[in-house]
């Protein structure tokens, strides 16, 4: 789901506050975090609620001609979103995007488990604190889910979409820092003492 955001037919453009509103109320009525779509002009008028939050659909073309489907790298500056999710790059002949996702977080976007939980997202100053780990036994074997450290708790995803909203937060950190999200084992003796640090929380997403 993402609102297109452009001044034609749009009577709240400049009018970022509206954007945040509508999709503040998105997320209520659906539990989706909607994104935004626009060029420079149209995502300079976001508020930080938005950019902090939305996912982007970028439009920008570098050229009229047809570039089939390998444009040049992105030339356009993110202004203050720290993500590009989607490049609108071409209307030659027709609309073309590029989204740098792979399937299943495409399948984030549109499903309930990529609603704010209030997970701490990854950025490149705080990812050197975030990691995942599993709790394994005497022989290495998984005692139980995958939990993520975000830096001020731990937190084990939970539910169907459990492994998906994981998946999706991993990949999200690979695109911000350029690497894989680390991956640790505890011994249950370690959790045990590291819960005594930190909360441990336990999400459901459906």
């Amino acid at each position: 789901m993402i609102l297109d955001w452009e001044e034609y037919q749009n009577s709240a453009y400049q009018n970022g506050e509206w954007a945040n509103t509508f999709l503040n109320r998105v997320k209520e009525l659906t539990g989706l975090q909607a994104g935004v779509y626009g060029n420079s002009n149209d995502m300079a008028q976001m508020p930080v609620s938005v950019y902090s939050t939305a996912w982007l659909w970028f439009a920008g073309y570098p050229t009229s001609q047809d570039v089939s489907w390998s444009p040049c790298e992105f030339p356009y500056s993110l202004g203050n979103f720290k993500t590009l999710t989607g490049w609108q790059f071409s209307s030659t002949p027709l609309d073309k995007s590029l989204f740098y996702v792979t399937a299943e977080q495409w399948r984030a976007l549109s499903t309930q488990y990529n609603s704010n939980y209030n997970i701490n997202q990854p950025t490149k100053e705080n990812s050197k604190m975030i990691y995942i780990f599993n709790v394994v036994d005497d022989k290495g074997q998984a005692t139980g889910g995958t939990m993520l450290f975000e830096g001020i708790r731990c937190v084990e995803f939970a539910g169907n979409a459990g492994k998906l909203a994981l998946d999706h937060y991993s990949g999200t950190y690979k695109q911000i820092t350029g690497k894989d999200i680390p991956t640790q084992f505890k011994t249950q003796k370690q959790f045990d003492l590291w819960g005594q640090m930190y909360k441990v929380e336990y999400i459901s997403f459906k």
